[in-house]
């Protein structure tokens, strides 16, 4: 992606919400077809740090949220429970299956 498309506010949206949920920023360049030096710089930015921030507040807030459900629900705790231990079964099979092939 050009230089100028980068500076698009929508994408300076996608970059600091990807940052704030995790995402490094070398995936986050392969996806926008970048590099990850060009996405360092654009983080550093103040108005897309502020992005970054907000991402981050809004989803506390989210996990927040969704934790007071749970502790309010003992049927949506225990189904949640399953899905975690799904979920972190698959990770672990994935990383035995790297270190296997590796």
């Amino acid at each position: 992606m050009n230089r100028s498309k980068l500076d698009r506010q929508h994408v300076k949206m996608i970059i600091a919400h990807s940052l704030a949920a995790g995402s490094s920023q070398r995936k986050i360049a392969e996806m926008l077809d970048t590099s990850q030096p060009t996405i360092s710089r654009i983080a550093r930015k103040d108005d897309v740090r502020e992005m970054i921030q907000n991402e981050e507040r809004l989803f506390l807030q989210s996990v927040e949220t969704i934790c007071e459900k749970l502790r309010q629900d003992p049927v949506l705790m225990k189904e949640y429970e399953k899905q975690i231990t799904k979920e972190l079964f698959k990770g672990l099979r994935r990383t035995f299956e790297e270190c296997r092939l590796g």
